[in-house]
């Protein structure tokens, strides 16, 4: 007779320890829950009391220092001598160049680009944490920074970041590439000619009365390009080089009064290139060949210049001269106007 199966589960010690360790491990699993849970809303809470950057990143508190409070500090003396200027002049300088600057913030705000029919969009830049940085400021780090100031120290003055001092630099540079107001540019007037000419004269030894300016050439040192960045400016890393000084560098070529101030100016070619070649290169040239000089006035340059209605240099192989301090001036070889 076969044996009748029976129904009943009968329960064993093993059973036992399994269903302990079963139910230790639900429990367990749901405090590690809650503990997630638990701590994501810490997280979520501490996140909105810490200030972050617009980059992403945890934002270092700053109090914000004015221009004021910087002239306060340094006195009328030093303030011109860190900012080049007088502390009147800055501020005229700030009314000039103020729009400008702010333009050049909003649109380069995370890259922005004007899109539509109105100028700026409908953009609104992100929230600052410490609080806006005005065009003031942003005028005098690059100021600072043109006179040869570390952006490290800079950001300490100002209490702003290494990355706001840079780009307070090239909206500074925008704004003034943008204003008409500081264009640097050879006056046409004859009158203006004229004076130029009165003040050379007034300091010649030679009594020269028909230099209107003097133009020369300076290499303004670079580090050595990469090839990409050669290839966008349209020539090789070599044409940046100057073989005379060893340096590479940009050509630039600027016309001065008496007192050196900047006339105009000009930067088309790299190192490598000639002072005459840079200087055909250059608006003032096509001006010039185009009639700009008034009543036989000329500019003074070298030999590294050709001679020209318009542009005066010295013979080659001189000596002997009887003003000895005024070499130069005193061998121009002066082409006549065929008028």
């Amino acid at each position: 007779m076969a044996p009748a199966l029976s129904t009943s589960f009968h329960t064993t010690a093993a059973d036992v320890a399994d269903n302990e360790i079963i139910g230790f491990s639900s429990k367990m699993i749901a405090d590690i829950v809650v503990m997630y849970h638990s701590r994501c809303h810490r997280r979520r809470r501490h996140a909105k009391s810490v200030r972050w950057s617009r980059s992403g990143r945890k934002a270092r508190p700053r109090e914000r220092r004015s221009v004021s409070d910087q002239y306060i500090a340094m006195g009328p003396q030093y303030f011109q001598r860190a900012y080049r200027m007088e502390h009147e002049s800055f501020w005229r300088l700030h009314e000039l160049s103020h729009g400008g600057i702010e333009k050049a913030r909003r649109l380069n705000q995370r890259g922005y680009e004007v899109k539509g029919g109105r100028e700026g969009g409908s953009y609104l830049p992100p929230p600052i944490p410490n609080g806006r940085i005005e065009s003031s400021v942003r005028l005098a780090c690059a100021l600072r920074y043109f006179a040869g100031g570390s952006p490290y120290d800079i950001m300490g003055k100002y209490l702003i970041s290494y990355s706001e001092v840079m780009q307070s630099v090239w909206y500074v540079v925008e704004a003034v590439n943008e204003l008409q107001v500081f264009d640097i540019k050879y006056p046409e007037s004859a009158e203006e000619q004229r004076k130029i000419a009165r003040e050379f004269q007034s300091v010649s030894l030679a009594n020269f009365n028909i230099c209107a300016s003097a133009i020369d050439g300076i290499l303004i040192w670079i580090k050595k390009p990469t090839s990409a960045n050669a290839a966008q400016a349209g020539s090789g890393q070599m044409r940046f080089l100057c073989g005379r000084k060893g340096k590479f560098g940009l050509n630039c070529q600027a016309v001065s009064d008496v007192r050196g101030c900047i006339l105009d100016i000009s930067i088309g070619y790299g190192g490598s290139s000639s002072d005459c070649l840079a200087f055909e290169a250059s608006n003032l040239y096509q001006r010039c060949e185009n009639g700009l000089m008034k009543y036989g006035l000329v500019l003074f340059g070298d030999n590294a210049y050709l001679n020209s209605q318009y542009m005066a240099t010295p013979y080659t192989n001189v000596s002997g001269n009887e003003v000895q301090k005024e070499p130069r001036m005193t061998t121009i070889s002066i082409i006549p106007s065929s008028e």
